[in-house]
């Protein structure tokens, strides 16, 4: 992901809006949004990448299991953090201290469960993004 927003042989530097300023300042984990890359794959999520009903229900088991301080699985975790506020899954792993390998697992049995759309392309997700 570093060499996709920052490889060395770029014309131009990177460049990200001041709009994203509050977001960098925020101390939440969350950070600016990673949603552009062009030569990997995206894992920039909102709650409108969650499925109606099937995430509903997912995200709701979640906020039980978290309120009665039981554990959650990383696909829990993953997807209660999305229902909150758009994360990409740099951050979360960061977050959370989750090997990056088993947060891209989380996102894949959330999208065979049904209950997450993942958008790879930085075209699609555009639209997405909540500055």
């Amino acid at each position: 992901v570093w060499e996709d927003l920052w490889t060395s042989d770029m014309e131009e530097p990177y460049i990200v809006s001041l709009t994203f300023l509050p977001k960098m300042l925020l101390n939440d984990g969350r950070g600016f949004p990673i949603c552009d890359l062009l030569s990997v794959d995206n894992y920039y999520f909102t709650q409108s990448h969650m499925v109606d009903e099937e995430s509903k229900i997912l995200i709701e088991t979640a906020k039980t299991r978290f309120l009665d301080k039981e554990p959650l699985t990383v696909a829990q975790l993953l997807a209660l953090e999305i229902s909150m506020d758009p994360i990409d899954i740099w951050h979360f792993a960061f977050k959370h201290s989750i090997d990056l390998q088993e947060a891209k697992e989380a996102v894949s049995k959330l999208v065979e469960d049904k209950a997450l759309v993942h958008l790879t392309l930085a075209e699609y997700i555009a639209p997405f993004v909540e500055v």
